[in-house]
């Protein structure tokens, strides 16, 4: 019998505003990342939901239709 594949759903976790996002960079946790990604997202690249217990937390989900030529890196 072949191995069932199993769907997973991976959002990616936004912060609606760039100073409290620069500020999460200087927890210990995020220290690791090295900049702050700007996204310019069309009804077409996904669904966003607020998600978490603070109000700036959103998750988005992609779809297949995203294109990545949308992102711009902001500099730190």
């Amino acid at each position: 019998m072949p191995a069932r594949r199993r769907a997973c759903a991976v959002g990616l976790s936004l912060i609606d505003n760039e100073a409290k996002a620069r500020r999460n960079l200087k927890l210990p946790m995020f220290r690791q990342y090295k900049g702050i990604i700007a996204l310019m997202l069309n009804p077409t690249d996904g669904v966003v939901r607020q998600t978490g217990v603070h109000r700036s937390h959103y998750t988005w989900w992609r779809t297949r239709q995203f294109q990545m030529s949308n992102l711009k890196m902001l500099q730190i």
